[in-house]
C-alpha cells in the first residue's frame, strides 16, 4: 500500500514540476507585418479591402451582441433550473461534509490514543513484541469532499451560455489580410513574445 501510495506521489510531483514549469514558458503571439504595394492599382485595390474588413467586424458585432442578448434570455429562463440543481448538489456537499467531520474526528482521537499508547508502552528485552506497531492502526485519514457548490448567478449562467454559442472571432483579420495580399501587399507574420519574456 505505501509502495502504491509512493508512486502515486512521484507521478503528481512529476505533474506539478511540468504544470509550474509550462506557466513559467515564454507564450508567443502571431502578429503580422503588413507592407503596400508599390503600383497605385495595387494601393487602390486596398481600399475595398478596408471596407470589407470594417463590414465584416461591424457584421460580427452586432451578431455578438445578439447572441449576447439571447444568452441572457436563455440564462433567465434556466436559472430556476439551475438553482434547483445547485440546492440538490449543496444538499449533498453538506452530507457530506458532515460526515467528513464526524470521521475526521474519530480519526484524530483514535491516532491520539494509538499514539499515548506507543509512549505509554515499554518493551524489554525479554519480550520486544509487547508494544504493539502504531502505525496506521487508527485506519485510514478521511478525504474532505470537494469543494462546496457555488451558487449560479444570472451573470456567471449568461457567461457560461454565451461562452458556449456566442462567436466573436469572425476571421475578419484573416480576410483582410488575404485580400490585401492579393492586392499586390506583403504579408509577414512574426511571432512575438507576449509573455514570460526573458
Amino acid at each position: 500500500m505505501l509502495v502504491r501510495w509512493m508512486q502515486w506521489a512521484k507521478y503528481l510531483f512529476v505533474i506539478l514540476v511540468s504544470s509550474v514549469l509550462m506557466s513559467c514558458a515564454p507564450q508567443y503571439e502571431t502578429r503580422y507585418e503588413l507592407t503596400p504595394p508599390k503600383t497605385a492599382v495595387g494601393l487602390q485595390c486596398l481600399k475595398p479591402c478596408e471596407a470589407k474588413a470594417q463590414q465584416c467586424n461591424n457584421s460580427c458585432a452586432t451578431r455578438y451582441a445578439s447572441c449576447s442578448a439571447k444568452a441572457e434570455q436563455q440564462a433567465k429562463l434556466d436559472m430556476p433550473k439551475r438553482m434547483q440543481e445547485y440546492e440538490v448538489a449543496l444538499a449533498v456537499w453538506q452530507e457530506r461534509y458532515t460526515r467528513y467531520v464526524q470521521d475526521k474526528t474519530l480519526y484524530d482521537m483514535r491516532r491520539d490514543q494509538a499514539r499515548a499508547m506507543r509512549d505509554l508502552c515499554i518493551s524489554t528485552q525479554d519480550n520486544p513484541r509487547a508494544c504493539p506497531r502504531p502505525f496506521r492502526s487508527w485506519g485510514a485519514r478521511p478525504v474532505e469532499p470537494e469543494d462546496k457548490p457555488v451558487a449560479p448567478t444570472l451573470a456567471t449562467e449568461t457567461k457560461r451560455i454565451r461562452d458556449a454559442s456566442c462567436q466573436l472571432d469572425c476571421q475578419c483579420d484573416a480576410q483582410y489580410r488575404s485580400c490585401y495580399s492579393s492586392c499586390g501587399g506583403g504579408v509577414k507574420p512574426q511571432s512575438i513574445c507576449v509573455k514570460n519574456c526573458n
